[in-house]
């Protein structure tokens, strides 16, 4: 297996009315706001064969996963416990863009705080 870590650039949009932001991981801003969502853009791995899989994998957040697309294209997630991951092989283009959209949990803002990776099996 190959890992690749997908840290900065982040953006954030947080429901505040302050628009798309840049943001590190992990995300530990203060903030108020009851809903994130977190974009991040990637070029297709170089080398990447048909017999290969490529994953993404979520390890940890705060909150509820709202929604979770790869180029628009909404993806079926299992999550255990703030932690997901998911084959997203067959929705590659060359340049690619990830979205999750994470919701305030009772009392628990939504946050990223945990490290995303592409993971090539």
């Amino acid at each position: 297996m190959h890992v690749m870590q997908l840290r900065s650039p982040w953006k954030i949009d947080r429901n505040d009315g302050a628009g798309l932001k840049r943001c590190e991981l992990p995300d530990l801003s203060p903030s108020t706001a009851d809903q994130a969502v977190y974009q991040r853009s990637f070029n297709r791995p170089t080398g990447l064969v048909p017999e290969q899989r490529l994953w993404l994998f979520i390890q940890e957040w705060m909150g509820s996963l709202a929604s979770f697309t790869v180029n628009g294209r909404a993806m079926d997630v299992s999550s255990t416990g703030g932690s997901c991951q998911v084959e997203i092989s067959r929705c590659l283009e060359r340049h690619n863009v990830i979205e999750l959209r994470l919701a305030a949990l009772g009392d628990v803002q939504p946050r990223l705080v945990g490290p995303v990776e592409l993971r090539i099996e």
